[in-house]
């Protein structure tokens, strides 16, 4: 998978992706010259992969949260990743 800076918010992972030092385009949001992650040729470059699995690593699913856990902190893995991690929502909305 190739993607790139502009998709995603997380600055962590936006710097990781930079320090690789690739630019290209991008096939997710189509931006163009920009700091590119390939997945397949770029995992032993950084840390990218590892980031990504830290965030889904801190995800439960409902049924082994806490009776006492607030209902309006509970939202959808993939809603969370789209506010706060990913850019994709708001690439859907330009289009």
């Amino acid at each position: 998978m190739v993607c790139c800076v502009e998709c995603f918010h997380d600055s962590e992972i936006r710097a990781a992706i930079e320090m690789i030092g690739h630019k290209g385009d991008c096939p997710v949001c189509k931006k163009h010259g920009v700091w590119i992650y390939d997945s397949e040729e770029d995992v032993f470059l950084s840390n990218v992969e590892e980031l990504l699995d830290s965030v889904l690593e801190i995800y439960v699913p409902e049924s082994e949260l806490p009776v006492s856990y607030p209902e309006d902190e509970k939202m959808k893995l993939e809603d969370r990743l789209l506010k706060y991690i990913l850019t994709i929502q708001r690439l859907r909305k330009k289009k």
